[in-house]
């Protein structure tokens, strides 16, 4: 999990914005972050079953779920989720160009 201590973040917060030499820059509080498969694993490690779905495999799924059972708290997601952005793959949604040289989208998706 990417996790930061609050006092070195305050500490790191208070060097950037009163030390002028440290603006601009680029900061990770958490150090390196993990890819896919390493969060996998230590998950697996702690004994949590992970399933790693498609994008539009997940949505669909939660709005199903979200049908059947609501959760209040879920609400303001759901909404989102429902967008008929939502549905496309990132990359797609942001470039808007049919043929994505990023995913290899060819065409929009229909709806």
């Amino acid at each position: 999990m990417n996790l930061a201590p609050v006092d070195r973040g305050s500490k790191l917060a208070a060097a950037v914005v009163f030390d002028p030499r440290a603006w601009g820059q680029n900061y990770n509080l958490t150090g390196r972050a993990e890819t896919l498969p390493e969060l996998v694993k230590d998950m697996k490690l702690a004994g949590m079953n992970v399933r790693v779905a498609n994008w539009r495999d997940w949505r669909d799924d939660l709005l199903r779920r979200h049908a059947a059972e609501p959760v209040p708290e879920l609400d303001f997601l759901i909404r989102i989720l429902r967008s008929p952005t939502a549905g496309w793959p990132i990359c797609t949604a942001r470039c808007r160009c049919g043929s994505c040289r990023i995913c290899g989208a060819s065409n929009w998706p229909t709806r």
